[in-house]
């Protein structure tokens, strides 16, 4: 899935994306894709609002609440290439709310 940066929120800060699974997946939609082909990781391809450029993310962590084991969220890193293609990236991340 390709998710623009105008449905995300920035806090430049942090450096991280943060956004709602609503806000950009419909119930039908497939929220992470395999990177490519011949790769075990999923995740999603992030589009600048501004320059359009795209830099794939990786899931790397998926948190559930300790009580009831709930899905909470999402945290997903730029991959090597995507740092590579955009030093800007090292350090960024993209957390994903299960609302």
């Amino acid at each position: 899935m390709q998710v623009n940066t105008n449905v995300l929120h920035y806090h430049k800060p942090t450096n991280k994306f943060v956004g709602e699974a609503s806000d950009f997946c419909s119930i039908n939609q497939q929220m992470f894709h395999q990177l490519s082909p011949d790769a075990i990781d999923v995740g999603l391809t992030l589009v600048s609002e501004k320059t359009g450029e795209k830099a794939d993310y990786y899931l790397a962590h998926t948190q559930y609440s300790e009580c009831d084991n709930e899905l909470q969220y999402w945290e997903l890193l730029p991959t090597e290439k995507a740092i590579q293609d955009n030093p800007t990236l090292q350090g960024s991340s993209i957390t994903i709310y299960n609302d």
